[in-house]
């Protein structure tokens, strides 16, 4: 089974814990700008995308700049018409 990161590397290269808390307010946060408001569809797409993170690390320390942007555009999510309300 898959390890989730205990940290990720910021930019100044200090390490700060892994918090999959963040993930899910980033995505929460671009669904409402992007008009979906079904919050239990986002819930969904952001434990899809920590459990993509636990395999691609497993266990390692990643940089911030490794997690979002790939894992985010990776991820499907499901039809645009059960995202809305």
């Amino acid at each position: 089974m898959a390890v989730l990161p205990r940290g990720v590397r910021k930019r100044g290269g200090t390490v700060v814990a892994f918090d999959p808390e963040q993930i899910r307010r980033a995505i929460h946060r671009a669904a409402v700008e992007a008009g979906v408001l079904n919050p239990g569809v986002t819930g969904k797409a952001a434990h899809r995308v920590v459990d993509q993170i636990a395999v691609r690390f497993d266990g390692q320390t990643p940089t911030v700049e490794q997690v979002p942007d790939r894992q985010l555009a990776c991820t499907p999510v499901e039809s645009p018409h059960s995202l809305r309300r």
